[in-house]
């Protein structure tokens, strides 16, 4: 399981019990601009795609970030493939 946080300092942080991080589901439209964006608070990468398919269960191009890393996109048959550091 990844955690899904960095420090300023140096590579990921540590979580600690009941800390949850900031990620943004940006969903795209058909000219691949962002149509949508929701807030997800979550403990790691995995806890936040799985909130992200409950949240947008229909969506088709999604994106989930964490600051400035891409955690995952949504591919075209509705799955979302998480990205590798």
């Amino acid at each position: 399981m990844r955690v899904g946080f960095y420090t300023a300092s140096h590579g990921r942080a540590v979580r600690g019990p009941n800390h949850m991080f900031d990620y943004r589901l940006y969903c795209l439209d058909g000219a691949g601009r962002i149509g949508l964006a929701d807030w997800i608070q979550a403990a790691d990468d995995d806890s936040a795609i799985a909130q992200a398919r409950r949240a947008r269960p229909d969506a088709h191009r999604c994106e989930i970030w964490q600051k400035n890393r891409l955690v995952a996109k949504l591919n075209g048959q509705g799955r979302f493939e998480q990205t590798s550091d």
